[in-house]
């Protein structure tokens, strides 16, 4: 698929559930230093794999989640 989107986004306590246009679940995890941790599959169940993390300084974390969520082919 090349004109994915993302469909749906929900926070959670810790993080974000995102739902991409093909059916498939990701989320984001905030880590208490202020990095986060990018994960296809979903936060309460495997399997879990993970995309990227986050570095501190990232302002917009969401933003960057969902463009690497977008661009993820795993």
């Amino acid at each position: 698929m090349t004109d994915l989107t993302i469909t749906d986004t929900e926070a959670f306590p810790g993080g974000y559930t995102f739902r991409r246009s093909d059916g498939r679940p990701f989320f984001m995890r905030l880590n208490q230093d202020g990095s986060a941790s990018v994960f296809a599959g979903m936060p309460d169940r495997p399997p879990q794999d993970g995309i990227s993390d986050l570095a501190v300084n990232v302002v917009d974390k969401v933003a960057k989640a969902k463009s690497l969520i977008l661009t993820y082919r795993g």
